[in-house]
């Protein structure tokens, strides 16, 4: 009976790791979480610019977008300084530029092609035909501001990536910080402080989470380099004080 249970207990605790800590699962639900940040960022974009055309912004076209991505890029040109990490912006602003391109303009083409549009004959004038043409030329209009939206903001996702790559230098210092840290309160008999640990690590998600949808979705002109040396020091800084306070007899 004792076995029994020990062994119940064993295939439990595996079941459990296998299915949500793993490393493979981790890493999937980490892509997962990242898709979904970035979607929402987007959405929130483009219905806060909507909601702004109609209260806030005085310019009611796409030329404010384009004049925040051209300050952001002066900006963030003044605080990198190195011409291969802005290559590498650059590049990644184009891909994503000509990918979203190639789907919403296919999308918009579509929507605007003649065989799209209502039929006008000699019925036109009757209240029904009208409200479907005033329908489909309300909903050309946002379509193709949602394109001009969704076209800008690639830039601050081209940045975020290039956030990414500088998150994993301080994600590694911190955690080799930590480790370190963990070692040194094993072997000096330090105390354990499980809810440290478990804190630290739970705000990892939500502090990526936020960095993300609040970098895509700011209407208003932004620091991008600043916003990314926060994020990775927060991020480097809660990795840190995880492992240092992971079991130190494990």
């Amino acid at each position: 009976m004792i076995y029994l249970k020990q062994w119940l207990n064993v295939s439990n605790t595996s079941s459990k790791s296998s299915v949500g800590h793993g490393p493979i699962g981790a890493l999937i639900g980490w892509k997962l979480q990242t898709i979904f940040s970035i979607v929402l960022g987007l959405f929130l974009a483009v219905v806060v610019e909507f909601c702004g055309m109609d209260r806030l912004w005085e310019v009611h076209d796409g030329s404010r977008l384009q004049n925040r991505t051209a300050i952001e890029l002066e900006v963030l040109k003044s605080h990198i300084g190195r011409e291969l990490a802005m290559a590498v912006i650059v590049s990644l602003h184009r891909f994503y530029r000509d990918t979203l391109e190639r789907t919403l303009g296919s999308l918009e083409s579509r929507w605007e092609s003649p065989e799209q549009r209502p039929v006008e004959g000699p019925k036109s004038t009757t209240i029904p035909s009208r409200l479907l043409q005033d329908l489909h030329l309300t909903i050309e209009r946002h379509l193709q501001m949602t394109v001009a939206i969704v076209r800008e903001t690639s830039f601050r996702v081209a940045g975020m990536t290039v956030g990414w790559m500088a998150a994993a230098f301080f994600v590694s210092i911190g955690l080799v910080d930590g480790l370190v840290r963990r070692e040194v309160r094993r072997w000096s008999g330090g105390r354990e402080s499980s809810w440290i640990y478990n804190t630290s690590s739970r705000l990892l998600r939500p502090v990526t989470m936020t960095y993300t949808v609040f970098l895509i979705a700011w209407p208003w002109t932004l620091n991008i380099a600043w916003t990314i040396a926060i994020f990775a020091s927060l991020n480097g800084l809660l990795l840190s004080i995880a492992s240092a306070r992971f079991k130190k007899y494990l």
